[in-house]
């Protein structure tokens, strides 16, 4: 079920496309992120993102 929401999540990020760059890591846990949202220009914000 996990990756059902995993995919779901980043098939939405496609909408941030080209402002910036959708990373994903399917190997979550211990520390790591499942999606990492970094702009393409310094002055707006990134987002990473971790399901539980």
């Amino acid at each position: 079920m996990g990756a059902f929401y995993h995919g779901l999540l980043l098939g939405m990020t496609i909408l941030l496309v080209p402002e910036y760059e959708v990373k994903s890591n399917r190997e979550s846990g211990l520390g790591r992120y499942n999606l990492a949202i970094y702009p393409t220009r310094r002055e707006k914000c990134g987002v990473i993102l971790e399901f539980n």
